[in-house]
């Protein structure tokens, strides 16, 4: 995370650990612990710096009849073939 975000010392662990797990408030009522994995919760206010990063280096991915879409929050990967497999 250094090298691509310059990211160093006790960032990185408080940003993997707010990554883990997440409670929900609801009518001053708080929930469990809910593990999370290779998400960035909706809503949380780093969504619009950890997003990004999230996704960087998914444009590596794209490979000949791909492609990618991305707005806001979301991401799209599709790939297009004549010889797609049946399932």
């Amino acid at each position: 995370m250094f090298d691509i975000f310059g990211i160093k010392e006790r960032v990185l662990p408080w940003i993997s650990g707010f990554l883990k797990f997440i409670r929900v408030k609801y009518d001053k009522i708080l929930s469990k612990d809910f593990k999370l994995s290779y998400v960035v919760p909706q809503g949380s206010v780093l969504n619009p710096t950890l997003f990004p990063m999230f996704l960087a280096g998914v444009e590596k991915l794209i490979t000949e009849n791909s492609s990618i879409g991305s707005f806001a929050d979301d991401i799209v990967l599709w790939h297009s073939s004549h010889d797609m497999p049946r399932l």
